[in-house]
């Protein structure tokens, strides 16, 4: 189920991103890490014969979502939260900075949450294990609110 769900929202937001980037005005592929740009790199040129220049191409033009995994999106969000917080995907950014701040950390906690389970969502009886998974269906629960209103 929760395997399901993350996978359906990293579609979701491959989707949107990549027209969202294109609207950031100040979006610069130098803002983004290199295990991020290896990494997609690496997934470009898998089955495609794609030269070093088209792939720099398409990092320079935003046009990589495709082969962007969840936390690779999820560091495009940190450094560019307007690409999600955009009134299209999630609610719109407060005008308010404080706010808007506040709004961005809770989301990099949520967002967390949802990678952690990424990454340990082998189930065991540990209780750390059940509690992470509790906090994992409750951020999944915040997402779609802030995707309802």
């Amino acid at each position: 189920y929760l395997r399901d769900e993350i996978e359906n929202l990293t579609q979701e937001i491959q989707l949107h991103m990549r027209n969202s980037i294109k609207k950031i005005s100040n979006y610069n592929s130098d803002d983004l890490s290199e295990k991020l740009k290896s990494e997609i790199f690496e997934r470009m040129q898998h089955g495609e014969l794609i030269d070093e220049n088209n792939m720099k191409e398409a990092l320079d033009k935003g046009e990589f979502m495709n082969f962007a995994r969840l936390k690779e999106l999820y560091e495009v969000f940190t450094i560019y939260p307007e690409t999600l917080f955009d009134g299209q995907f999630f609610i719109k950014l407060p005008s308010d900075k404080n706010l808007s701040r506040e709004l961005i950390q809770d989301s990099k906690m949520v967002f967390n949450d949802i990678l952690w389970w990424e990454k340990n969502g082998i189930p065991n009886t540990s209780i750390i294990w059940k509690g992470r998974s509790r906090r994992v269906i409750g951020s999944l629960e915040i997402l779609r609110g802030w995707r309802k209103q």
